[in-house]
């Protein structure tokens, strides 16, 4: 279940998720995908922050379209975050509480933010089986709400596709496209929010 935010603000996901592909897919499968991920994200923080994760956190249930209950083990996409993690010498990891931004009229939740080698990461975890376009417009949203919330450059942007099958993540770096976001939240605003079916019917 998502979190409330405060009236009349549009959540970044929001924005990117309409030029995601994903509205033919039945919302059983969405709510599923999203429910795991929080899942998987809600392990990746308290690794993170060394607190100890039980074996149970990582079965989750999932609910077939036929509404039987399966259990998937989630092991996989923590070793394949293990991968990466190992490799970056991160310095004071943090996770910025849910950030507003009042002249759009924005909000977004960044999983991560990290320091390496000099330069100020914004990581988010993605458990989806290939990677988005999308994923320039969301990155480019949240760059514009950190740097707007905490006056802070954000050097790269990365979005890390975990695998399920525990195997070496995919590193998708974003480059920095203001104008592209700016195009992405006009277009919503005028062709997608509060879309309805116009159609008459028989």
């Amino acid at each position: 279940m998502e979190d409330d935010i405060l009236p009349d603000y549009t959540r970044i996901s929001s924005i990117s998720g309409a030029f995601s592909g994903y509205n033919n897919v039945p919302r059983a499968i969405l709510n599923n995908a999203a429910s795991r991920g929080t899942q998987i994200h809600s392990i990746i923080k308290d690794l993170i922050l060394d607190i100890p994760v039980e074996e149970e956190r990582y079965l989750y249930n999932n609910v077939r379209m036929s509404g039987e209950i399966e259990q998937i083990y989630l092991k996989g996409y923590i070793d394949s975050f293990w991968k990466y993690w190992k490799t970056i010498e991160t310095c004071g990891p943090t996770f910025p509480e849910r950030m507003y931004e009042d002249i759009l009229r924005t909000t977004g939740e960044v999983d991560l933010i990290a320091e390496y080698k000099g330069d100020r990461l914004l990581i988010d975890w993605k458990c989806t089986a290939s990677k988005s376009e999308s994923w320039a417009i969301q990155g480019n949203g949240y760059s514009i709400l950190y740097e707007d919330n905490y006056c802070s450059v954000i050097d790269k942007i990365l979005f890390v596709r975990l695998d399920k099958e525990g195997r070496d993540p995919e590193i998708v770096e974003i480059q920095h496209d203001v104008d592209l976001f700016h195009s992405a939240y006009e277009f919503y605003h005028r062709f997608f929010k509060n879309q309805r079916c116009n159609l008459e019917m028989e």
